[in-house]
């Protein structure tokens, strides 16, 4: 063998490893994947850390809403469109990450790339749309103030290290 052919060959060889190895290649590795319609209409995944979340988040933005709502009215700060919009962009997260396209998603990487369409394209503006911080972060009801400020001085008035006492005048 010429050194020509040699170096020929070798540039053949990495393309040849690339190709066999994609035709073994799967998305998520040695995942268990449906092999017909009957497996596939009852192949729900529900994975605890994708669960898990959907479901905290989902009941987080739910209480801030209510929470919201009662104190302001239906609309009002948050409105409804905004909460449509949540709820479907979480719905689409369902769609892509827990109904059965996910392990199909592992069979077939056009139904893996159609998750992350419905992802990007789908969930990610909806649930953008929803402002979905205002109502998980809104301030849960107190009556009282916070405890750290208890003692604090109304009117940025001084103390004499009691906080009973009375406001010192300028003097």
């Amino acid at each position: 063998m010429t050194a020509r052919a040699h170096r020929h060959l070798l540039t053949l060889v990495p393309p040849a490893v690339l190709l066999l190895s994609c035709a073994i290649a799967r998305a998520h590795g040695d995942e268990e994947v449906p092999e017909n319609l009957e497996q596939l209409r009852s192949a729900w995944a529900f994975e605890p850390g994708i669960c898990i979340p959907l479901a905290v988040s989902a009941w987080l933005y739910t209480q801030g809403v209510v929470r919201a709502w009662r104190q302001s009215g239906v609309g009002r700060g948050i409105r409804v469109w905004e909460v449509a919009s949540l709820a479907c962009g979480w719905l689409a997260l369902v769609v892509a990450l827990v109904s059965p396209l996910h392990p199909w998603g592992r069979a077939l990487f056009s139904a893996h790339m159609a998750q992350h369409e419905i992802l990007m394209l789908v969930a990610a503006p909806l649930l953008v749309l929803g402002r979905p911080v205002i109502p998980s972060s809104a301030p849960s009801p107190n009556p009282g103030p916070p405890p750290w400020r208890a003692g604090a001085i109304p009117h940025g008035g001084r103390s004499s290290g009691n906080s009973s006492a009375a406001p010192s005048s300028p003097g």
